[in-house]
């Protein structure tokens, strides 16, 4: 079985019944952009307190996999609790604060109870934000070579080498690629505007 293809609902499933290899394709699959996603929503707290959100989110999101019902994309499900995640961790830690965190930290407390989050008002934010989304929910494959076009720089003959089809299939996967992140890019960004 290919655990990279399965659905969100199945994937999840397997999660929830303790198929270690489904668990490990989700971790291989979400976590860094999980990460990515709380580090960019989090941009000026401190790596160590985005590492705790990041792994209290994974923690939530595996427990929770089988109440899953798939009415959104896994991804965006995940969104939704490090947002929760984040702002409880905001509001109950009590731990020692620079002054310039705890302005910053009040800050971001106020625009989450207006439900204004800084992705919502930072244009570069946002996108920034969409774009790990975006990333999160398309099939491996896709994301695998967007990635290393793009964030890694490699040519289409670097990347038909790694792995393993000719240059013309490549070429034809990365171009399927792009349609698949355009679309989905702007379905999101059509949704944000509608919320």
């Amino acid at each position: 079985m290919i655990y990279e293809d399965l659905d969100d609902l199945e994937l999840a499933h397997r999660i929830s019944i303790g198929d270690e290899r489904a668990l490990k394709s989700f971790y291989d699959t979400y976590a860094d952009f999980l990460f990515g996603y709380i580090k960019h929503f989090l941009n000026d707290i401190p790596d160590a307190v985005v590492e705790d959100i990041w792994q209290e989110t994974l923690i939530s999101v595996i427990k929770g996999l089988s109440g899953f019902r798939g009415n959104s994309k896994l991804f965006t499900w995940m969104c939704g609790i490090a947002k929760h995640k984040a702002y409880d961790y905001c509001r109950l830690k009590k731990y020692s604060l620079n002054p310039q965190y705890q302005e910053y930290k009040n800050d971001l407390l106020n625009r989450m109870d207006t439900n204004l989050l800084p992705e919502d008002y930072v244009l570069p934010q946002a996108v920034r934000c969409r774009v790990i989304k975006t990333l999160g929910i398309l099939r491996a494959t896709y994301r695998a070579v967007l990635i290393q076009r793009y964030v890694d720089g490699l040519s289409v003959v670097e990347i038909a080498k790694s792995i393993g089809k000719s240059y013309k299939a490549t070429e034809s996967l990365l171009s399927r690629a792009r349609l698949t992140f355009k679309s989905t890019f702007l379905k999101l960004s059509k949704e944000k505007r509608n919320d």
